[in-house]
């Protein structure tokens, strides 16, 4: 019989005509019969009769199985291997007798021969298993590289292209203005790719916070859909939506919400062929907020439904090769339903047949009227800026884009030189890269605050955006922290509602 964790016995193997109640598997509970009390002094223990043995605990099952039996002289020994007690040998017989010490050690030696090879085959197992796991985890991490440059390479490849014909000088306004389109929408979505790479990683270490307000889903939906028209459009589906005539209001983070509605959608269209049709309803539902996305796409195996919300698990890849996805969208969607208090199901029929998402969440007790918005200035008046920055094309095309608005912009490469521009010409805004060579943009914008206090509006313009590089922004007198990529309208945004916070002109 081999130790369990709860320290019962399980019987794995077994030899004797008479023993046909106790087959492999059966399990003796803990503290059950002599080889309990064997384990328990560490050493061999026999009796002449079980049966009459008032040291031994006998469950009536176990009497009454060993009585059937006819079992009465029982002799057990411990297996053991470098101190540790893997199980017990026993054997049991029909007469009621003794044992010489000739026969305990006879099976004390065959018990620690057992012991050790069992203790081997328990390590070649587990070896096997650890290997059979960093196999699939190596497999996982390679799929997951190779998908990851399928999907950086698919927004570059337009945006290479759409740079090739603004460089031309027979390229037509109509065909400039469609291939800027082109660059900011696959910049936004290798952003948006990179955030949820980055939320992932957040959530799992528990590092993401929730801005919660009582938000209408009705809207979330109706931006979600808006967010993901260009994909449904080109691959011709078809979307229909139901919206509840009451408004239903939740408290989330609006941003967060629109993401988990999106990523369903994405996910719907992405494993439905072109063609095939999308349905959105939204539902009142026993103090709920019910939302259902069902999709004519390629269905779900029976296997994949219990994994399908865990990292990398995606299912038929033969469409979603064609359009896109890393297997980390349904990732998020579950773990951020789940720090809101809500659920998500995921249902299919079968292969073909479609697939089902539920979200539900809790409605909000707040009134439907919610807070009053206040409106921000899209763009503020013109400023005197600073940009620090020591990538070159980043540096002068942020330059170009605030001097079409309107800003008076002067610039430095480094550190130091920027210390000395903001000296020498006292703008109204310092834009700063944290990774500056020599001298980092934290201990810049500390050292420009020394100098003029809160004068300038500093803005911290970077790669690095965790909670922990936002914190470290603001301890250093930053009065905002973006993360690159910094689009125009946002940026903007940003300039004009700092510039109204502090009462002066930006």
């Amino acid at each position: 019989r081999l130790l369990q964790p709860d320290g019962a016995l399980a019987c794995v193997a077994i030899a004797g005509k008479w023993l046909e109640n106790f087959k492999p598997g059966y399990l003796l509970p803990p503290g059950v019969g002599l080889v309990a009390r064997a384990i328990a002094e560490r050493r061999a223990l026999w009796t002449a009769d079980i049966l009459d043995e008032p040291s031994v605990v006998l469950t009536p099952e176990f009497r009454r199985g060993l009585a059937g039996a006819g079992l009465h002289a029982v002799l057990a020994v411990p297996l053991q291997v470098k101190g540790e007690i893997i199980g017990v040998i026993s054997t049991a017989h029909r007469e009621i007798r003794t044992f010489s010490q000739a026969e305990i050690d006879l099976l004390q030696a065959f018990a620690d021969q057992a012991a050790l090879a069992m203790r081997n085959v328990q390590l070649f197992a587990r070896e096997q298993t650890a290997r059979a796991e960093a196999e699939a985890a190596n497999r996982a991490k390679d799929q997951f590289l190779a998908l990851l440059a399928h999907e950086l390479r698919n927004p570059l490849a337009p945006i290479v292209t759409a740079a090739a014909l603004l460089r031309r000088p027979d390229t037509s306004a109509a065909v400039v203005a469609q291939s800027a389109g082109i660059v900011e929408r696959q910049a936004r979505n290798l952003a948006r790719l990179l955030d949820d790479l980055l939320d992932v990683s957040r959530i799992t270490r528990g590092r993401i916070d929730l801005r919660l307000q009582t938000v209408s889903v009705a809207d979330a939906v109706t931006s979600a859909l808006e967010a993901t028209r260009p994909l449904v459009d080109d691959r011709r589906q078809t979307v229909s939506i139901v919206l509840p005539a009451a408004p239903l209001h939740v408290q989330a983070d609006p941003a967060r919400l629109e993401q988990i509605i999106v990523n369903v959608l994405n996910n719907a269209s992405r494993y439905t062929p072109p063609e095939g049709a999308i349905s959105v309803v939204l539902s009142e539902e026993r103090g709920e907020a019910v939302l259902r996305i069902r999709d004519t796409g390629v269905g779900m195996a029976e296997d994949v439904l219990p994994r399908i919300f865990e990292l990398f698990v995606q299912g038929d890849q033969s469409l979603a090769h064609t359009s896109g996805g890393l297997g980390i969208g349904l990732t998020l969607v579950h773990r951020l339903v789940t720090l809101h208090h809500g659920r998500v199901q995921a249902h299919s029929d079968g292969p073909g047949r479609g697939s089902l998402f539920t979200i539900a969440l809790p409605l909000s007790e707040t009134s439907a009227g919610g807070a009053p918005v206040v409106a921000v200035p899209a763009r503020g008046p013109a400023a005197a800026v600073l940009l620090i920055e020591d990538n070159a094309d980043a540096r002068q095309s942020l330059r170009t884009l605030l001097e079409r608005e309107g800003h008076r912009v002067d610039e430095a490469a480094d550190g130091a030189s920027g210390l000395a521009r903001a000296e020498a010409t006292e703008p109204d805004i310092v834009l700063i890269d944290i990774g500056l060579p020599s001298m980092d943009g934290y201990e810049v914008a500390r050292r420009i605050r020394a100098r003029r206090g809160a004068a300038p509006i500093l803005v911290a313009i970077t790669g690095y955006g965790q909670a922990d590089d936002r914190r470290r922004a603001l301890e250093a007198g930053f009065d905002a922290h973006l993360t690159k990529p910094v689009f125009p309208d946002h940026l903007s945004q940003v300039l004009a509602t700092l510039a109204r916070d502090r009462g002066r002109s930006a």
